[in-house]
């Protein structure tokens, strides 16, 4: 199972990321935000509900930046990006259907993950449209301005695998960019 929704290539490396130009760029209120503006850290992560890298990434550290939110350490500002990857599809359909700028959006998002391999073998857009409304009582959602957004803001500024995740002013590409040893020592 790969760990990032996409292929690496030379233009998925960390330093290919505007890293300034797409936080100047960021609304503040844009995507889940967990935790205060005020934090002394901020992370901004990519993900998508249907990328086991994001899976991945969000179960191992979740706990981590819980607590450092609650201290006012982090704030955690995930923007669902509708990647266009065959992987990814039941993911970019769901968000149709999800309040991308609610912070409760973080539970269902959480829970998409725990049922995440009975969620991406759905193979008709109808089942998962289905599967969304009913199991979170969802209902499409007015928000292809916010989803268009996000992925202006990525591919604007070379993001081009999910996970990426952007700790303060610096870059981490997949699950494995920066593991939860190295993400405590930079909330520190």
């Amino acid at each position: 199972m790969s760990t990032t929704c996409d292929i690496p290539t030379a233009k998925s490396q960390p330093n290919n990321i505007q890293v300034s130009a797409l936080l100047a760029a960021l609304p503040d209120e844009l995507g889940i935000r967990f935790g205060q503006k005020e934090a002394r850290h901020r992370i901004v992560a990519f993900l998508n509900a249907a990328c086991s890298g994001s899976k991945k990434w969000l179960d191992a550290n979740y706990e981590m930046i819980a607590k450092a939110a609650t201290n006012q350490q982090v704030v955690l500002q995930i923007l669902l990006w509708n990647k266009p990857n065959l992987e990814l599809v039941n993911g970019n359909i769901a968000q149709h259907y999800l309040r991308i700028n609610d912070p409760r959006t973080l539970i269902i998002l959480r829970d998409l993950y725990v049922h995440q391999d009975a969620f991406k073998a759905i193979r008709e857009e109808a089942s998962v449209i289905g599967y969304v409304e009913k199991k979170y009582h969802a209902h499409h959602e007015n928000n292809q301005y916010t989803i268009d957004l996000i992925d202006k803001l990525a591919t604007e500024n070379g993001v081009r695998v999910a996970p990426t995740l952007i700790v303060d002013e610096k870059a981490y590409v997949g699950s494995a960019s920066i593991n939860g040893t190295d993400l405590a020592s930079l909330l520190a």
